[in-house]
């Protein structure tokens, strides 16, 4: 199993982005329900640095509408784990993909399915 040490579920805003690690990672965006659920909307991959890649969602340049009106709409959250090794990253981000069935992802990542804990 690919053990992930999972970020806590974050505010999905530009301070707390700007404190997280500039390093390779995956990472997932959700939303909390009404009654307290949270659903995953969107699986990512930062091959170089997972605050850039997570402040590229806020930005005016998103061009995931998806994304756009989540982020419009409700109050969202996202978590992240580290994961230096691409081919690592590449299977978990394949893995977090076939798990969550996020809306707003465009493409279906590469790479193979693992066993990889979820939080």
């Amino acid at each position: 199993m690919l053990k992930l040490q999972w970020s806590k579920l974050l505010p999905l805003n530009k301070e707390i982005i700007e404190s997280i690690p500039s390093a390779s990672g995956v990472y997932r965006l959700s939303y909390k329900s009404a009654e307290g659920a949270v659903y995953v909307f969107f699986i990512g991959n930062a091959d170089k640095s997972l605050k850039d890649a997570i402040l590229s969602h806020l930005s005016s340049s998103e061009t995931n509408v998806c994304i756009k009106t989540y982020l419009a709409n409700l109050q969202c959250f996202f978590k992240y784990a580290e994961i230096k090794n691409d081919e690592e990253r590449k299977n978990c981000e394949k893995s977090l993909y076939v798990h969550y069935s996020p809306k707003c992802n465009i493409n279906i990542p590469s790479g193979n399915i693992v066993d990889v804990n979820f939080n």
